[in-house]
């Protein structure tokens, strides 16, 4: 294939127009409900108005899915993401709304708000595009200095078990529209790197080429983590069993909380 027609790209500088139909099997609903419902266990605000809803900030906010429910619920929310491919996606999504949510493009490490919020989320395994536990450390804390006293911050990682089972090494094909692509998939169990490889195949020969790479932490490996960062773990929850996890969690919430000041 001519290199004119073979494009390497950033994550999601082509998959962001594809992703919400790639991604349509997602439950945004469901994960909205546990996630408020995380919240609405361990968030005691210190002061608080019974008028007024917590302020909310998501992180890699992907195309807005999540950070629109909020918006509707009548919160305050900020939502930042590392893609601007991502985000313009997200700000068509949310356009015309009362109270849309702040979008804004931003990294994990240096994110600013212009006010602090109550709560915070990251989930579908964002975090785990963190490839160092150091810079999962950097990023909580970057959470905790925008938190107010009490908040929480709720994250997910998708644990070694979801990878060694459903992303070891295989391939996807799929179309969208006039696009095809193929996402081939593998988990290197030395280095704990899951590989997600996007190639989407455009009508004109073009052919885009996206790696997305993520690290695979333990549950273990992230209680560590935790202790090392400014705020305090108060609860894990396996995400699809609302329970504490198993050694067969796919995916795990962890509830973080500032302490009061």
């Amino acid at each position: 294939m001519s290199d004119n027609l073979n494009r390497v790209v950033i994550p999601y500088y082509r998959l962001a127009e594809l992703y919400d139909r790639i991604m349509c099997h997602i439950d945004y609903d469901n994960w909205y409900y546990r996630v408020s419902s995380l919240f609405a266990q361990y968030y005691k605000p210190i002061s608080f108005q019974d008028e007024e809803l917590p302020v909310v900030l998501e992180c890699a906010c992907g195309t807005g899915s999540m950070a629109l429910r909020m918006a509707l619920q009548g919160h305050r929310i900020y939502a930042f993401d590392k893609s601007a491919e991502m985000i313009a996606v997200a700000l068509r999504k949310c356009h015309g709304l009362d109270n849309p949510p702040q979008l804004f493009q931003a990294d994990f490490l240096s994110f600013e708000l212009p006010e602090p919020v109550d709560l915070a989320y990251c989930l579908y395994d964002s975090i785990n595009y963190l490839l160092e536990p150091e810079e999962v450390v950097q990023h909580i804390n970057r959470v905790a200095a925008n938190l107010k006293p009490n908040g929480v911050f709720v994250f997910d990682i998708s644990t070694v078990y979801n990878s060694e089972t459903h992303f070891f090494s295989s391939t996807q094909n799929g179309k969208v529209d006039i696009y095809s692509y193929t996402r081939a998939m593998h988990f290197d169990k030395i280095e704990r790197i899951q590989r997600n490889h996007f190639s989407i195949y455009q009508p004109n020969g073009e052919v885009y080429q996206e790696e997305h790479l993520q690290r695979i932490y333990s549950v273990e490996e992230m209680r560590k983590i935790i202790r090392h960062s400014n705020l305090e773990l108060v609860a894990e929850q396996d995400l699809d069993r609302m329970s504490e996890p198993v050694w067969n969690s796919l995916r795990v919430n962890f509830v973080c909380r500032k302490g009061g000041e």
